[in-house]
């Protein structure tokens, strides 16, 4: 098919849509698109599914311009398209034009993370992560903008911080900040990712000390340098900048002792132990409690001797926990 060729195609689709003939532009589309694919025609494919899906979501048909954008994917996926500006390009315009509420809109954007996985990045590809967190974050979908922000690029820290200080901001027990900036610190950590944590914090702490709601904080330096911010009311928050610390110098007697020191405080936020275990693995290359014993554990289970205790003490929702 020839530029021109591809010109009167969409022209005529755009055409269809403009007399709300929806399904029969959406059906044009595929036909032409199948044909060039056979043809391994890829370029124009991609351009004339590209055209389409703008035009049907743009009129708020979602569910034809939803799987004309799934379709852009599986051809990018069949013509082994790189992850590239121009390629992710269209995945973020298309994300954009889909409705905040539509269902196919989540599953157009696993279809492109799968698509952008690659070596470097196994889980997919960081800027689309971002866009999408992003976009989630001005829609107050907090934990879906969380899920994708923690894969996302160095920016996606400030985004995430500031969404998790509003969302604190709405609760009127200073307590619980801790447990808001939680979620990225040891998000980030369980990842393996120390500047983030650390950034995310950071900005997290500049806006609770801006605030005016904290009563007594102090700056302390240590011997290398380091400076951080003592909270007297809120330990875990001292923990929190501390295990940072202990992580940014592999130091695993620092981090041993932490947990020891700050047992109560991690103990009444009852959800942390698994991520706080998972980064000391990953850091520490420290073993999680009882990992040794999981055939014994198994048995006992399995004749009824496991224990039942601690039912009752749900995690709190504020803190859940981070896998």
């Amino acid at each position: 098919m020839s530029n021109k060729q591809l010109e009167k195609t969409i022209s005529r689709v755009r055409q269809r849509i403009a007399d709300r003939q929806y399904y029969e532009a959406q059906q044009a589309i595929k036909t032409v698109v199948a044909r060039l694919n056979k043809a391994q025609q890829y370029d124009q494919a991609i351009e004339t599914l590209y055209q389409g899906a703008q035009e049907l979501l743009t009129v708020g048909e979602d569910g034809s311009g939803g799987e004309l954008a799934r379709y852009l994917v599986d051809t990018y996926k069949l013509a082994s398209v790189p992850v590239s500006p121009i390629s992710k390009a269209r995945i973020i315009q298309l994300f954009k034009r889909f409705k905040p509420d539509d269902l196919r809109r989540k599953d157009f954007v696993q279809d492109a993370l799968q698509w952008s996985a690659a070596d470097d990045y196994p889980f997919g590809d960081p800027e689309l992560y971002h866009v999408f967190g992003s976009v989630y974050a001005n829609e107050d979908k907090t934990y879906e903008a969380e899920r994708y922000l923690l894969m996302g690029t160095k920016e996606s820290a400030t985004v995430l911080a500031n969404l998790l200080f509003e969302w604190f901001s709405d609760d009127f027990d200073l307590p619980m900040a801790p447990y808001y900036i939680s979620r990225a610190v040891l998000g980030y950590l369980s990842a393996g990712n120390i500047r983030d944590a650390a950034k995310s914090l950071n900005i997290f702490i500049e806006r609770l000390l801006e605030s005016g709601r904290i009563s007594n904080s102090q700056k302390v330096s240590s011997s290398s340098g380091d400076e951080i911010f003592i909270f007297s009311e809120l330990p875990l928050l001292n923990f929190f900048e501390l295990l940072i610390k202990a992580c940014q110098r592999g130091n695993q007697d620092l981090y041993r002792r932490l947990r020891l020191r700050y047992k109560n405080a991690i103990n009444d936020a009852g959800c942390l132990d698994k991520a706080l275990d998972k980064i000391g693995l990953i850091f520490f290359n420290i073993q999680p409690r009882g990992q040794g014993d999981m055939l014994q554990n198994l048995m006992g289970s399995f004749f009824g001797s496991g224990s039942t205790t601690g039912a009752t003490n749900a995690p709190r929702q504020i803190g859940a926990e981070l896998d």
